[in-house]
């Protein structure tokens, strides 16, 4: 029937079939597609120092110091074997180290690395005693105050408040709560004036922005307040109390690089938000 049709002239348009100018609706089910969800990590972390071996209250959770030597304790997840250990900051490193050649930052890391081995024979040399005797924590501190004096110097006034932060995380690990204090303060106040890099990677930027363009804003440092109120709270001190500890080295280190926002109303919206957070 189909073929005496064909032979007639007719084609399969004028019976209806592939006709492309009507509509077919279609009911497409969804089928959910397969999602990769990586194996849980076996954890393997024990309550006892992996420095001095002594045995802590509880298995650590996060980086934090062994009250018995006062060692950093690290938690990482090696990818090698997909375990979660409590680690020394060799042990640390190693396992950082590992993502880092996994992940594709290893150049970035081993740039890193390298720098710390020179910063260390150089210590050393001032120091007049072996490369291997100069702490980790000389080492981290030369660095940053070569970033900070590096940043200054190129008024990149947003990689110096960066570098101000650091510090105040280095202070923090250190046991230093009220110095940290003061650096994350000062940090925070640096972050109000919102400030620019002027000569990123040697380019003059100072046709198209200003140092800084000051617009407070509670959404701009609310993590900042978070971990300044966290500090506080470590040291026992209320909101006003800790604002006055910290307002010498906010004042002063703003009025030596001009911050256009007086440290005075910064201080009376930091007292502000971290009393009563906005919602």
């Amino acid at each position: 029937m189909l073929l005496d049709w064909l032979s007639e002239g007719g084609t399969l348009t004028n019976m209806g079939l592939f006709n492309r100018s009507k509509k077919v609706e279609v009911n497409r089910v969804s089928r959910p597609r397969p999602v990769f969800t990586p194996p849980q990590a076996r954890d393997e972390r024990v309550a006892a120092c992996p420095s001095c071996g002594a045995e802590l209250k509880k298995v650590p959770g996060a980086a934090t110091k062994c009250p018995h030597c006062h060692e950093v304790m690290f938690v990482r997840t090696d990818p090698r074997d997909n375990t979660r250990r409590v680690l020394t900051a060799e042990g640390a490193r190693d396992v950082d180290d590992e993502r880092a050649k996994r992940d594709g930052t290893w150049e970035f890391v081993k740039a890193g690395r390298d720098r710390e081995v020179a910063t260390r024979k150089k210590l050393g040399v001032q120091f007049k005693m072996s490369p291997e005797s100069v702490s980790d924590n000389d080492v981290q501190w030369a660095i940053l105050n070569e970033n900070a004096v590096e940043a200054m110097k190129h008024a990149n006034w947003l990689d110096y408040m960066f570098v101000q932060w650091d510090i105040a995380i280095e202070l923090s690990d250190r046991g230093s709560t009220e110095r940290a204090a003061s650096f994350m303060v000062w940090a925070c106040y640096l972050r109000m004036n919102d400030p620019n890099n002027m000569h990123p990677q040697g380019v003059d930027m100072a046709s198209v922005y200003k140092p800084f363009s000051p617009k407070p804003e509670f959404g701009q440092v609310s993590g900042e307040l978070q971990s300044i109120r966290r500090v506080f709270d470590e040291l026992g001190v209320s909101v006003d109390e800790g604002l006055e500890k910290c307002s010498a080295k906010a004042e002063r280190e703003g009025q030596s690089i001009h911050l256009p926002l007086p440290w005075a109303q910064a201080r009376e919206l930091m007292y502000s938000w971290l009393n009563d957070p906005p919602t």
